[in-house]
């Protein structure tokens, strides 16, 4: 035997015994370890791949909330200046009422000695004429301006009810008073429709006299001679209190009711009497400012409704009845 193959015979003894199971072990060793470590790197390249994944995701998101964020604070300065533009307008209008509405008590005053010759006869009569004409340009100017405060007032908030209960009877006479001259001028047929037992109204009385005198005089204006304005009344407790001013006037388009209702919105239509666009606006503040709502429903040629709804707490109950609901819940 060779002297490579005696080495080899004398080594195989130990290879065969603890050392086999020693390479064996060394080898698994080796194996695990390199196992490992792959999953290692494999998953440390998992967590970055998905790091890399999210990183758009989430500067997507920044830049997402960046642009609310200024959106927001643009909005907001937008809100400050219109809250800042609203007051200085309030202040602006309500100065300037002042101002004009002083002298013109004085203009309207004069006007009317000189109308009526309080200090003796003026000599020539048409001086009384133009007297008459300034009084009735500035109680009209008066009351245009008059309008324009008091729906700054509401706008702005600044405008509260003085609420009690209010009589049906005496508010459709206090309202016939004032509309009724101009109905007669104008050769308008004015008329009340109410039911005799409806229930007193807990309202402003100058506020829903105001209204219903704004709903009319505009009826009459734009109603033609020989016309017919009326003002229906119901209420239940379902619709709570109803009010329509109805004509047969010269009407709205309906694409122009929006317009209508808006402030100084002036509507071209047919008739030869232009108002300011104070009064309906101004209504449907006043009736909003009752918890209510104005509505308009016109066709041109045909006429206009205009109804204003007023919430069911409103309505006064009667004292017969709320004296019986009083016994009821005693027994």
């Amino acid at each position: 035997m060779t002297e490579g193959g005696a080495a080899v015979s004398s080594f195989w003894p130990v290879l065969t015994g603890g050392g086999l199971v020693l390479l064996i072990l060394l080898v698994g060793l080796l194996v695990f370890l390199s196992l490992r470590q792959a999953r290692q790197i494999g998953e440390l390249a998992l967590r970055q791949a998905q790091l890399g994944a999210k990183a758009p995701v989430d500067a997507f998101t920044q830049t997402q909330n960046k642009q609310l964020e200024e959106s927001l604070r643009q909005a907001r300065e937008r809100a400050s200046r219109a809250d800042r533009a609203n007051q200085a307008k309030s202040a602006f209008l309500t100065m300037m009422s002042h101002e004009l509405r002083t002298p013109l008590s004085a203009i309207i005053g004069f006007a009317e000695m000189i109308e009526q010759q309080a200090l003796g006869p003026i000599g020539i009569g048409r001086y009384s004429d133009y007297a008459t004409d300034i009084r009735q340009s500035g109680q009209h100017l008066l009351g245009i301006i008059n309008d324009i405060l008091d729906l700054s007032k509401v706008e702005s908030g600044r405008e509260s009810l003085q609420e009690d209960d209010i009589a049906p009877a005496m508010l459709f006479d206090g309202v016939r008073i004032l509309v009724e001259g101009r109905a007669t001028e104008a050769g308008v047929t004015l008329s009340f429709e109410h039911s005799e037992d409806l229930p007193a109204i807990r309202a402003d009385q100058r506020r829903l006299t105001q209204i219903l005198v704004n709903l009319l005089s505009n009826a009459v204006k734009f109603t033609p001679e020989g016309g017919r304005v009326c003002l229906k009344s119901w209420a239940t407790e379902g619709s709570g209190i109803v009010f329509q001013a109805i004509d047969n006037g010269v009407g709205i388009a309906r694409e122009n009711i929006p317009l209508a209702l808006s402030v100084f919105g002036q509507v071209d239509n047919d008739s030869q009497h232009q108002g300011t666009g104070l009064g309906l606006p101004l209504a449907k503040a006043l009736a909003e400012l009752h918890g209510g709502t104005l509505d308009l429903q016109s066709e041109l040629g045909e006429g206009t409704t205009v109804t204003l709804r007023l919430p069911a707490y409103r309505i006064v109950a009667e004292p017969a009845a709320e004296e019986a609901s009083l016994q009821q819940a005693a027994g």
